[in-house]
Parts: C-alpha cells; sequence; structure tokens
C-alpha cells in the first residue's frame, strides 16, 4: 500500500525524485516503473497496468487503449487542482476491443472519448467512465452503427457535447452534466443527470431512444426546430420518471409513457446558481431546494441524489495533493526539501 500511495504521489507532483520533470508512473504487478514522456509509456503498457497521469499538459494525440487498465489524473477542476495542476490532455481517447473492463477517471479531455475505429474493433464491455471532462462520447465508432459492446458506467461527469450510444446494451448514464443531445439507445438506464442543450434545428435533444428509463433528471432546452418544437424523434415505449422539464412537455408521447414530472419549470428556482446552457466551474449545481424535487428512490433530483452522488471538485478516489511546496534549489547537501500535504479518499 505505502508503495502504491509513493506512486501517485509523484505522479500527481509531476516531478522525478532525480530529475525534476514530468513523470507518468506505470504500476505493473507490484513494481513501479517511471516515464518522462507519453509516446515512451504507451510502449510499455500491458494488460492490467494502472497508469498515473499528473497534473499539468500532456499531448496524448490519439490514444488507443487496446488492453484492460486503469487510468487515474489528478482531476479536471481547477480548483480542487491548485497544487498540481489539472490533468489535461490534448486529443482523444479510442477504446477498442481488448479494453474490456478499463476504468478512466479524473482526466480533462479537449476531445471525446470513443469505442472504436471501425465495426471491426469497436466492440468492448464492463467500461467505466468517471469524473473527467470531454467533448463527446460515441459507444460505436460513430456513435450510430450498432455495436455489441455491453455493461458500460458512465457517472459523474462533464461532457461538453453529447452522447451517440451505438445502441450498445446494459449502459448506466448516471449524475453528470451533459451539454448536448443523447441518442441511439435501447434499454438505456439514464439517471439524476442534469443535460443542457441549446438552439439546434433538428428532432430534438433525444433521438431514437428505445425502451429505456429516464428519471430524476434535470432537462432545460432552449431550440427551435425549423418552425417546430421537438421533445423527440423517434423514440418509442421509454418511461420518463420525476424528471424536472423547463418546456411543457406531458405524456403520453406517442408510446412513451411518464409519471411524477414537473413540466415548465422555470430553472432560476431549481439550481443554487447556473444561467445559460453551458457548463462553468463557477456555477453552483445544489438544488435550492432538495426536498422539493424527489426522485423514484426518495433522493433528490439532479446530480446530487441517485447511484452515484456528485462529488464536488470531481476529486479521483486516489489520494489527493491538497498543497506543495517545493524549494528552488538544493541544500548544501544536495538534498531538496519538498513539503506535501496529501488528503486520503473514501471514493
Amino acid at each position: 500500500m505505502k508503495k502504491i500511495i509513493l506512486i501517485i504521489l509523484i505522479s500527481a507532483l509531476g516531478i522525478s525524485v532525480s530529475h525534476a520533470q514530468i513523470t507518468i508512473a506505470l504500476h505493473h504487478n507490484g513494481q513501479a516503473s517511471f516515464y518522462e514522456s507519453f509516446d515512451s509509456l504507451k510502449a510499455h503498457i500491458q494488460s492490467g497496468d494502472t497508469i498515473y497521469l499528473p497534473g499539468g499538459g500532456i499531448n496524448i494525440g490519439d490514444w488507443h487503449i487496446n488492453k484492460r487498465v486503469c487510468v487515474f489524473g489528478v482531476g479536471h477542476n481547477p480548483d480542487s487542482t491548485l497544487a498540481t495542476d489539472r490533468t489535461y490532455l490534448p486529443g482523444n481517447i479510442f477504446l477498442q476491443a481488448g479494453a474490456d473492463s478499463t476504468f478512466i477517471q479524473g482526466l480533462y479531455l479537449t476531445g471525446s472519448i470513443i469505442f472504436g475505429t471501425s465495426p471491426s474493433d469497436q466492440e468492448v464491455h464492463f467500461i467505466t467512465i468517471t469524473r473527467c471532462n470531454f467533448v463527446t462520447l460515441n459507444l460505436s465508432y460513430d456513435g450510430i452503427t450498432t455495436t455489441a459492446s455491453s455493461y458500460i458506467s458512465i457517472h459523474e461527469n462533464i461532457i461538453r457535447g453529447g452522447i451517440n450510444g451505438g445502441y450498445a446494451s446494459h449502459v448506466t448514464i448516471t449524475n453528470n452534466i451533459i451539454q448536448g443531445n443523447i441518442g441511439y439507445f435501447n434499454l438505456l438506464l439514464y439517471t439524476n443527470n442534469i443535460q443542457m442543450n441549446g438552439p439546434y434545428c433538428g428532432g430534438g435533444p433525444f433521438l431514437d431512444i428505445n425502451y429505456s428509463t429516464l428519471q430524476n433528471n434535470i432537462f432545460e432546452f432552449t431550440y427551435s426546430n425549423c418552425g417546430g418544437s421537438y421533445f423527440e424523434s423517434g423514440c418509442n415505449s421509454n418511461k420518463w420518471l420525476n424528471n424536472i422539464f423547463n418546456q411543457g412537455w406531458g405524456f403520453p408521447d406517442g408510446s412513451n409513457t411518464g409519471s411524477g414530472n414537473w413540466p415548465s419549470i422555470d430553472m432560476s428556482s431549481v439550481l443554487v446558481s447556473q444561467s445559460g446552457l453551458s457548463f462553468s466551474y463557477s456555477q453552483d449545481y445544489h438544488l435550492q431546494s432538495p426536498s422539493t424535487y424527489v426522485g423514484t428512490d426518495s433522493s433528490q433530483v439532479g446530480i446530487y441524489g441517485g447511484l452515484y452522488p456528485f462529488k464536488d471538485g470531481s476529486i479521483p478516489m486516489n489520494p489527493h495533493i491538497v498543497s506543495k511546496t517545493i524549494q528552488q534549489t538544493t541544500s548544501s547537501s544536495g538534498n531538496l526539501n519538498i513539503n506535501v500535504k496529501v488528503k486520503a479518499q473514501d471514493n
């Protein structure tokens, strides 16, 4: 355990004990290795490894993951990563065949997370993506083509674009903030999210979702659909339960049913501090009155209720560096004084 904590600390600090350079830590079969570039790290990754990415910018380009790995950053929230900087990754992540049981947490991506590059390599299973900030999530190589991928858990993320499911099965999307459309799902569990969507001309914010349960969410949309206003397009046999809508949508809607929903709600009375249709770290997404809007599980609707209540600061589960002081020069005996305050995490 002490060795693992040391790996986490060295990686999060982003320095090598001997070289004072950016360091990425790789944990394999109880042994730690350290790399000073992302390219050198990639050449040594084996199935079952844990990768600790430090704070600061690391250009990953298009990172193709085809092995089972756990990837930890130090977090994406600037306020919670003052001591280390956030793990900022220019590029995209592609999860390909062979990446089953991969776990990703604590990253800020300038790009997207995509399953596969073609129908031949897009099938993956038991994937968890949590406490990350990225653009779009495609659960097949284009998000629309049907995939056999299954058992996907997406929770506590900031998703700056939409989600395209590729009809993957056993998918749970919960406790996220999402700035776009969602579509192409069967048997989806979509719960305790905040979904925002700006002006949009098309089929609505929900596209081709079927036999799914959408519950305990907060939906805020402002859009103009080429002269009409549509709640959904191609969505059938879904259950909409205990959701807050800023629009006046009601049920039944075709074959879609619903109960316990709150339509036509003024969003300024719902969240503590939120305006517009874009996520901001400076806004407060807690409910003003949690007891007013109660979900199907008797917890509050929105991201602070449900299966994975949103963790303020989006701090990963590994030990978190709260503060650090590193002397600029070594002592006369060649020692470098480092003072680090670390806080363990419960989850």
